[in-house]
């Protein structure tokens, strides 16, 4: 599977200092794990899947790939191995980024 960045870089904005984000669109090939490189350590990120309604939320302090999920009923979860936060960026789970789909993420420090 492909996953095309339509827009996304880090920034600093205001008082936010490391700011980060960008728009995602899957193709229809099969799903795989995908590194978005921030420039930061995120202490806060959060995935919108468009086409799904659905979100995905790291929180600082979560163990390594846990999130929150809610999804278009408003029902929440915790997932795990969902995304995996290392000091520059996120790596996220085949199966949160499912194929054909539109997504947008944002992440600050």
């Amino acid at each position: 599977m492909a996953l095309t960045v339509n827009a996304g870089s880090p920034g600093q904005s205001a008082s936010i200092v490391n700011f980060y984000s960008g728009g995602l669109t899957s193709d229809s090939g099969a799903a795989a794990d995908t590194y978005l490189n921030f420039g930061f350590q995120a202490r806060y990120i959060k995935l919108y899947n468009v086409t799904d309604l659905s979100t995905q939320e790291f929180f600082d302090g979560m163990a390594s790939g846990v999130y929150l999920n809610e999804v278009a009923a408003g029902t929440k979860t915790a997932g795990s191995a969902g995304m995996i936060v290392d000091n520059n960026g996120v790596t996220l789970a085949a199966a949160i980024i499912p194929a054909s789909k539109t997504f947008f993420i944002v992440a600050f420090a």
